[in-house]
């Protein structure tokens, strides 16, 4: 008994070191925390010499957003979408209850892989809330009751520039100037907090997603401006330009976002081009100059945090830390996972995407984990924040707080993905327990006639064999940008992971040893070159089998390519079309039905559509016409899907069509022509044929490119179309189709949106979802079912 009173005594000694008082100081009011750096090293919240865990105090549902979350006294701020408006949150930090909420305005729709809501993060002071709306309303909120204080359109008052994921910057407050980047010929400007009035605006540059600092050097603040060309040094209380360098830096979206990190003073770190630059005073001037670049902080939407002469941030999904006097890598780490670090008493933590709170110790040495928490589901996109000695977190629909608790409050698992009762799994036990592991994998491998190994019909087990220390796995079944960790048998050279799958299911994959070096399987002859994998494997469960039709015929009879140099009227430039034309036009006198393919990449080396169309025409479809509309633009969403689509559409059917009609035999009415596509071309494919019916009369879809705002904007053409003509559909879908588990999109939910839409508007469709992944590796299986349901031989 006195051992256990003993016991209990220790562990109350624990919850009371534990529930010390937070400094009243550590509020985290805006973007980054106190001192917009991501940093607080004085908040205790970590012991040094005892074990602890992560506990939640309280989660609540919250809708969709981007939006981090800042806290001041009891009161904790961010902004969400409920998918029809967005709003900004009040919240009691103590118990997540709501106080009050603001309607910002319609909601910002997801787009091109986005989730839906708000982005930048709000200013929090003592009675103010200060914002920016996604569509670039800057506005002001009582903090106590949410009422709106004032209200500016920048796009409209400032002529702002809406990115194309929307306003994401965070503005700063400084000495009663609200300041905000906004990009265009007034990229930055100031405004008064107390009414919105614009104080001063300055400098040229455009502007993404990236917020600004605000630093001292050579005794007086610079507002340090981070543009998409540019990184510059302003005066924060007149606007004046003290100084700007070119950085040169890359222009996806992932390199025009974060922020400036100060390494020191008059040193910053911009992830646009991986480069510290450095600044020097001469008299009453300042130039900035490139001290170094790496290549070991880039490919990421998350940003750096400095802590200690350290740098940490992300190489793509890989979390690594280099030396901030060189730029020299120290390590790299797939733990915790993608994600988005803050730095609290000198520990990393890291709101994981896939929803895990991470804690692991700042250190040059290498990763060394001390506390996971699983906080969330749903995929999380922001930073936690660290106020009154908890943590504050969210994902796209929910938010927490966080306590950090002894050890021994918190019960342990220990999980793994290998089916239980499985053949293999016993013969992993077996070499686990084995003297002369060697020799047990040796003779297994032998016994294997094919790899990867099918058991029953339902289990696969991926295997790797080689010269590793971390091995993992991506494909079809896993999810794109994201590297699925295999098991290794300690001691041993072998790597597993076992997934279960539909009996007639077919998946792409491929292995990437040691973090960087991504191959198909070696132990896998079967290997295709594909659109969003590169160089794979792939593999059909037993009761999948390769269609016959694209299999080359060998008795001579082929359709015939032409390529025609077409002229746009409406944009004077060329574009080649190429038309598959079946065996036998040349010698007919018959008029033909069209299928208009849009977007179309390596149809024939990947997708083999020449060879398919050689195979079902005459035997199961009647003879068609194929035309691959060229991209006339750039390409990508923007032309199919967002602020090309128009003119594409017009030029398609304005010019395109009628010219197709000119010089070939075709049917010319909508009986005669069908669109079809794939992603951004099976949108256009959509809304070609539903803003023409009188046009087209047939559609073909394979994994649909429909996002919210899609959802919002256009699903009402289908009830018009509905009250118009008849259209004869076909829509497909794979169960691992294209996504990105990271990111919240999936093509398959998408399309089957779609499909529950058609089905609410009275269409039928042919098709429907199938074991199947992503790519030509996938659509081609089924381009026989497409052209059937359009053009079969029947008619």
């Amino acid at each position: 008994m006195g051992k256990a009173m003993n016991n209990r005594a220790k562990i109350l000694l624990l919850i009371l070191l534990f529930c010390q008082p937070a400094d009243a100081k550590a509020d985290w009011p805006n973007w980054g925390g106190p001192n917009r750096d991501f940093r607080v090293n004085d908040a205790g919240v970590f012991p040094p010499d005892q074990n602890y865990a992560l506990k939640i105090v309280w989660k609540k549902p919250l809708g969709a957003g981007y939006s981090s979350i800042s806290i001041r006294g009891d009161l904790a701020v961010t902004m969400y979408s409920d998918e029809t408006f967005d709003y900004v949150i009040g919240l009691n930090t103590e118990d997540g209850s709501e106080r009050w909420k603001y309607k910002i305005g319609t909601a910002y729709l997801g787009h091109y892989g986005s989730q839906s809501g708000p982005l930048s993060t709000p200013i929090l002071t003592e009675n103010k809330v200060i914002a920016l709306g996604p569509r670039g309303k800057l506005f002001a909120l009582d903090a106590n009751t949410g009422k709106e204080l004032w209200a500016i359109d920048l796009v409209a008052t400032h002529r702002a520039t809406v990115p194309f994921w929307g306003f994401t910057s965070s503005p700063i407050l400084h000495d009663n100037r609200l300041i905000v980047q906004t990009g265009g010929t007034h990229a930055v400007s100031a405004y008064n907090p107390a009414s919105g009035d614009l104080i001063w605006s300055a400098f040229s540059d455009s502007v993404n997603y990236q917020s600004p600092g605000l630093f001292a050097f050579d005794n007086r603040k610079h507002l340090v401006f981070f543009g998409n060309k540019y990184l510059a040094g302003l005066s924060p209380e007149t606007g004046e330009i003290l100084w700007q360098f070119a950085h040169r830096g890359q222009t996806g979206a992932g390199h025009t976002s974060g922020h400036p990190v100060e390494i020191g003073e008059g040193r910053y770190f911009v992830k646009n081009g991986g480069m510290l630059i450095g600044l020097r005073a001469d008299s009453e001037t300042f130039a900035a100059e490139e001290i170094w670049r790496t290549r070991h902080i880039r490919g990421t939407y998350s940003y750096a945090v400095f802590n200690a002469e350290l740098l940490f941030g992300y190489n793509g999904r890989i979390l690594t830390c280099i030396d901030a006097n060189t730029g020299n890598r120290l390590w790299r780490s797939r733990e915790p996972g993608d994600g988005f670090p803050i730095i609290v008493d000198n520990h990393l933590v890291i709101m994981t995407k896939e929803g895990d709170l991470a804690v692991a110790q700042a250190s040059g040495e290498g990763y060394r984990e001390t506390a996971r928490l699983k906080l969330f589901d749903e995929i999380a996109w922001t930073h936690a924040s660290l106020a009154n000695g908890r943590f504050y977190a969210r994902s796209m629909s929910e938010i927490a707080c966080i306590e950090v608790v002894p050890e021994t409050q918190i019960a342990k698992s220990d999980a793994e993905d290998i089916a239980p009762n499985s053949r293999f799994a016993q013969f992993v036990e077996k070499v686990k327990q084995s003297t002369d592991k060697k020799t047990q994998i040796d003779q297994f491998m032998a016994q294997q006639k094919n790899f990867p190994i099918l058991e029953g019909e339902n289990l696969v087990h991926f295997v790797y064999r080689g010269k590793a220390e971390d091995v993992t796995i991506t494909g079809d079944h896993v999810g794109r940008r994201y590297d699925h960790p295999m098991h290794r048998i300690e001691g041993t050279d072998f790597f597993y992971s076992t997934a279960q799958l539909e009996p007639d299911a077919r998946i792409t994959y491929r292995y990437t040893l040691d973090l960087q070096r991504s191959i198909p399987d070696p132990l896998n002859p079967r290997q295709i070159r594909t659109l969003f994998f590169g160089r794979a494997s792939y593999f059909g469960m037993p009761r999948w089998q390769t269609p016959d039709h694209l299999k080359a015929r060998r008795d001579g009879i082929h359709g015939k390519i032409d390529t025609m140099r077409f002229e746009s009227a409406e944009i004077g430039r060329q574009r080649n079309l190429e038309i598959y034309l079946p065996a036998g036009y040349h010698e007919s006198d018959e008029h033909y039905p069209v299928v208009y393919v849009h977007a179309a990449r390596r149809q024939w080396s990947l997708g083999k559509m020449n060879i398919s169309l050689d195979n079902i025409i005459g035997k199961r479809v009647r003879p068609v016409i194929a035309v691959f509309v060229p991209s006339l633009f750039r390409g990508g969403y923007a032309e199919y899907v967002g602020a090309n689509r128009e003119a594409y559409n017009r030029i398609f059917t304005n010019e395109i069509v009628p010219y197709i009609d000119r010089t070939y035999r075709t049917i010319k009415s909508r009986e005669g022509r069908a669109n079809i596509g794939t992603i951004y071309g099976g949108f256009m494919a959509f809304y070609a044929t539903f803003t023409h019916p009188d046009i087209f009369g047939k559609i073909g879809i394979q994994s649909l490119s429909w996002d919210q705002t899609a959802e919002a904007k256009d699903a009402d053409m289908v009830f018009q179309a509905t009250k118009q003509m008849p259209i004869d559909i076909y829509l497909d879908w794979g169960k691992y189709d294209l996504r990105s588990p990271m990111e919240g999109n999936d093509l398959g939910k998408s399309t089957a949106s779609f499909a529950q839409l058609l089905k609410k508007r009275g269409y039928t469709f042919t098709g429907g979802e199938v074991n199947d992944g992503a790519g030509w590796a996938s659509w081609q299986n089924r381009t026989d079912k497409i052209f059937e349901t359009l053009f079969p031989l029947s008619d």
